[in-house]
């Protein structure tokens, strides 16, 4: 059974890359991510291997009841910042915002429910690559078996 109200939702084309004019004339190329896209790498990783300069991620973090839920969700988020090397400004409505340099460093946060605005200087990549740029989702299992062949190959009571 279907109701009406839920429509019929399709996939979207995937990663977009939107050109984002500057007042000085300059324009820098963003990868728009809303809500839980940005908790995926694929997304994020398809947009800066389009040109993406600067990640900017967009959630609803309001149905977080209560506990850890807006930290792991900011967490991941930065996570796509330190897999490809690009600052992100994240913007949430109950959850946590924050601007995100290239290392996943938070340069400024508003916590859980502030409202807040906040002020960063993030400076835009352009040429940075990382493995997982390189690699993509081959580079977890790439890791396991490496690790997984050290551990095998190593003499026996050498490993504790």
């Amino acid at each position: 059974m279907r109701s009406r109200w839920l429509g019929s939702w399709k996939p979207g084309p995937g990663a977009r890359v939107i050109d984002l004019p500057l007042a000085d004339g300059r324009t820098i190329r963003v990868a728009p991510l809303i809500c839980y896209d940005a908790v995926s790498p694929r997304l994020a990783r398809a947009a800066v291997r389009g040109g993406a300069e600067l990640i900017v991620t967009l959630s609803n973090d309001s149905w977080f009841a209560a506990g850890g839920g807006p930290r792991l969700h900011l967490a991941v988020a930065a996570f796509r910042s330190i897999e490809t090397r690009r600052p992100q400004l994240r913007a949430t409505n109950t959850g946590i915002s924050a601007a995100i340099d290239a290392s996943g460093e938070r340069i400024a946060v508003a916590g859980v429910h502030e409202r807040a605005a906040l002020v960063a200087s993030v400076v835009p990549e352009r040429a940075a690559r990382t493995l997982v740029l390189a690699w993509g989702d081959w580079l977890g299992p790439a890791a396991l078996a490496g690790l997984l062949g050290v551990v095998l190959l190593a003499p026996r009571g050498a490993v504790a």
